[in-house]
């Protein structure tokens, strides 16, 4: 059997992303530690990196800037995991909505989302053991205007022995590894991904 036909749908999707984040790990520069997010959140070559919740904001938020500015022409997706995790932002989504932008979001539904008719909700469900692939454990955000610029940060969250059981969903036990591309060919391969996942959904 196929690696990827023992896995769901979602897990299929989580085991594409990670493969293309290791080839990245492989191909671009390197950036890391406490100006790691300051460094990748810069427009300009791309790197990969590992930084934490505080630089995936910082890279997020350039991202969200540059679509927001472009307007309808674009597609949009982002997940941060649960969508609890939206809530500090959502100022900010309203604004991509108003722009008339599809925003595909997706999350494990810990919390409901407000209404919007450019809202397309993308629910996850959580992985039952440890080692399980899943959607869960990636952040991404993805600006896609192949006729304009495109731009993609794609991370999957570290492993974190040290965080105690049971531990409240704070900062400084998450940290992720991923990168931050305008490569519109690899660009391409994230939303062919993620097209390939929604339109499963829809069967």
């Amino acid at each position: 059997m196929d690696k990827l036909e023992k896995y769901s749908q979602m897990d299929q999707a989580a085991l594409r992303l990670d493969a293309l984040i290791q080839v990245e790990a492989d191909r671009l520069p390197s950036v890391g530690g406490a100006e790691s997010g300051k460094q990748a959140a810069s427009p300009g070559s791309d790197v990969f990196f590992t930084t934490s919740v505080l630089g995936m904001n910082a890279i997020s938020h350039v991202i969200e800037d540059q679509a927001v500015t472009m307007g309808q022409a674009v597609r949009f997706y982002a997940s941060f995991q649960k969508f609890s995790r939206v809530q500090p932002q959502q100022a900010r989504y309203r604004q991509l909505l108003a722009a008339h932008i599809p925003v595909y979001l997706f999350g494990i539904a810990d919390v409901p989302l407000w209404e919007d008719p450019y809202l397309k909700p993308m629910t996850l469900i959580g992985p039952t053991q440890p080692d399980q692939p899943s959607l869960t454990k990636n952040w991404f955000v993805v600006l896609n205007n192949p006729q304009f610029v495109s731009m993609a940060l794609v991370s999957r969250e570290l492993p974190n022995p040290t965080k105690p059981l049971h531990a409240p969903d704070k900062l400084l036990y998450r940290n992720f590894e991923g990168f931050w591309t305008y490569d519109k060919a690899v660009i391409g391969q994230v939303v062919d991904i993620l097209d390939d996942y929604i339109k499963g959904l829809d069967v």
